[in-house]
């Protein structure tokens, strides 16, 4: 009775013990396909190139480009940036649906013989001092200031700086304009520190007007990190010059802060 007590074995149903094979088998499987992941997975890993390999490899890819051509690239990935024409378009402009195909006249024009330069000549003088320019009836290259008819004060303010000829790209100012008006010349710079030191140089040439008894020309700093406060208190005194990084300036105008319906410069 003992011997057939240790040799019992349980009554196991065929369904069940149908179940407990196929569970085994899975879990046979399972641990097998895990460990194929795992292989492949690792060949993976090993086959994949690090992130600074493929840094390399790209910058190695890469054309090499002038520091002129990495400039235009920059400002031409700026003003792409500006591309969406509603956001500098008034609620005047936008209800009405006006589109502007000409350009706004102004009465300033260069000296006569200037005005005489052939194609050719004007062709060579931007090729040597590498001026850039598109649109049409575009006006003749100057390459004094003499002739760029700046008042006497700005005249005097450039020779006490030692500058003697004007760089590829220049800015000019207009007359006072009433309160909450402007501005007239928007220029707008990529960075915070480059809007900064451009605002700094505008300051520097409208501060000798001033002394010489010349109205008032406000300039604005509109970039991010001032007070939007300060810099409003400047638009509703009405502002000749702004100085603005884009994301600051969009902010502005999509708020109905400032408007741009009598500018007439874009640097």
């Amino acid at each position: 009775m003992m011997e057939e007590d240790v040799n019992y074995a349980e009554y196991v149903p065929v369904a069940k013990r149908r179940a407990i094979e196929a569970q085994k088998i899975l879990q046979r499987k399972g641990a097998s396909s895990l460990l194929e992941d795992e292989i492949e997975n690792q060949k993976h890993v090993e086959a994949k190139p690090s992130l600074l390999v493929q840094a390399s490899q790209l910058k190695k890819d890469q054309p090499e480009i002038t520091e002129t051509e990495q400039m235009i690239q920059q400002e031409k990935e700026m003003m792409e940036n500006l591309s969406d024409r509603k956001t500098l378009m008034s609620v005047r402009e936008l209800a009405k649906g006006i589109t502007y195909t000409e350009p706004l006249l102004t009465g300033w024009k260069p000296p006569l013989p200037i005005r005489r330069m052939s194609m050719k000549a004007c062709d060579a003088i931007r090729k040597q001092w590498h001026i850039i320019v598109d649109g049409e009836d575009i006006t003749p290259p100057i390459k004094n200031f003499k002739d760029m008819r700046f008042p006497e004060p700005i005249l005097k303010k450039l020779k006490a700086k030692g500058i003697i000829q004007p760089t590829p790209i220049q800015e000019e100012v207009m007359m006072p304009i009433a309160p909450g008006e402007g501005p007239f010349g928007l220029i707008i710079c990529p960075s915070r520190e480059l809007a900064r030191q451009t605002y700094e140089v505008v300051e520097q040439f409208l501060e000798p007007m001033r002394e010489a008894g010349y109205p008032e020309l406000r300039p604005l700093l509109c970039i991010g990190g001032v007070d939007m406060k300060l810099q409003l208190d400047v638009v509703k005194k009405g502002v000749h010059i702004v100085v603005a990084t884009p994301g600051r300036l969009k902010d502005m105008l999509a708020k109905k802060k400032m408007s741009l319906d009598n500018c007439r410069y874009l640097t």
